[in-house]
């Protein structure tokens, strides 16, 4: 592509007329990456393939070209009608006004990622919702400007979106959800790791998204265990949860999500340090298919809760991470070879689990990856000898 349209400005006769009249077929570019050219493409570039490809352009990928302006995604949004996935990932020189521009003009959008534009707002997300109701994913990671009153707009208009992404979205409040009707929203992914939420959050959430598949909550310390009886209560179709960093999570609030949501398939519990063995043993007895699971820093779980894990699921599981936790042993070795599907294990910075183990575990299982680290020794630092004051003008004999 790069070659195409570098060369369709200047007349060079060893380029082949048939190849350079395909390669300007519009047709031929239905989904376009430009990924790799990143700092390459700039405005003129992007006027050039929308001139071309106009309506025959479904999917385009501009992740990371940050030369991209609003100039340029003007001249997109209004000869590209019929583009249905577009990435804008990265491209902080992008504001509003280009989301004017979309929801004006791309009316079929379903797949909108604006990841680190931190320049989009609320306004921004209104004209989106004004025009793109067919939108069914929108990734607003680390879009710290954007405030609760735009993803109100957002939710109220695009009946069809099932995958909110909001990593990072600082100025979010804990009532974002608040103001939305009580009623069943499609929504199946939520992410909103990095921001503030309350159990008024998770309170508002349960009675809203009750289809929720996804969900990563982590690094929300607050959290209480009555706010995960009410999460699991209501969204029982939970298959991937993510709770790292919610530390006043125990024993007691890991039994209802256990309970409530057998169908979990991914469950991240790192640095959950008040859960034991006692969570494990209540996973193993109520989940049905465990496939990764992540227990990282949990100083309190020893051998047997991981004995539990890999006992049950013996035939799903493919992922364990084991990171610092203190109190496991070369022991797990023989636990984690009853697991006939595992795939790889994490074991960063576990004291008790030997090189030598690893090693022996490596070989008889080539087909598991095996992450660990051990920090080098110190080296012995040798303490100089002690010799006698000599004085300079004296010779030894």
């Amino acid at each position: 592509l790069g070659i195409a349209y570098s060369f369709n400005s200047r007349d060079d006769s060893s380029l082949s007329k048939g190849w350079n009249i395909h390669a300007m077929d519009g047709s031929n570019w239905m989904r376009i990456d430009l990924f790799r050219f990143q700092k390459d493409i700039r405005t003129s570039v992007l006027e050039r393939l929308a001139n071309n490809c106009g309506n025959f352009l479904r999917e385009l990928n501009l992740k990371g070209c940050i030369n991209i302006s609003d100039l340029a995604l003007k001249t997109f949004a209004t000869r590209c009608h019929n583009i249905q996935k577009l990435s804008l990932s990265g491209c902080k020189r992008i504001s509003d006004v280009t989301c004017e521009y979309l929801g004006r003009n791309c009316k079929s959008l379903s797949v909108l990622d604006f990841e680190n534009c931190t320049t989009i707002t609320e306004k921004g997300l209104m004209h989106i919702s004004d025009g793109c109701s067919y939108l069914e994913e929108i990734n607003l990671n680390w879009c710290n400007t954007i405030l609760d009153r735009g993803l109100f707009h957002l939710l109220s208009k695009c009946k069809h979106l099932r995958i909110l992404l909001l990593k990072g979205c600082s100025s979010l409040t804990d009532q974002l959800f608040s103001t939305l009707p009580k009623q069943t929203y499609p929504l199946t992914h939520l992410n909103m790791m990095n921001c503030f939420v309350s159990q008024f959050t998770i309170e508002d959430i349960s009675c809203r998204f009750k289809h929720l598949k996804f969900l990563n909550i982590s690094n929300n310390s607050q959290l209480l265990d009555n706010s995960f009886l009410v999460l699991s209560e209501n969204c029982r179709d939970l298959i991937n949860l993510e709770l790292s960093g919610c530390s006043q999570l125990s024993d007691n609030g890991l039994f209802y999500i256990s309970k409530f949501c057998p169908k979990l398939k991914k469950l991240d519990l790192e640095d959950c340090t008040l859960l034991t063995d006692s969570s494990l043993f209540m996973i193993s007895k109520n989940c049905e298919e465990i496939e990764h699971i992540i227990l990282s820093h949990l100083e309190n779980v020893t051998n047997d809760g991981i004995e539990a894990i890999c006992k049950t699921f013996a035939n799903t599981l493919q992922i364990i991470e084991l990171d610092n936790m203190p109190e496991i042993t070369n022991q797990i070795f023989s636990h984690l070879d009853r697991v006939t599907t595992l795939k790889k294990a994490v074991l960063f910075d576990c004291q008790l689990i030997t090189k030598a183990a690893i090693k022996d575990f490596e070989s008889n299982h080539e087909d598991i990856e095996i992450q660990s680290y051990f920090a080098p020794p110190t080296p012995v630092i040798a303490t100089p000898q002690t010799t006698r004051g000599i004085c300079k003008c004296c010779v030894i004999l």
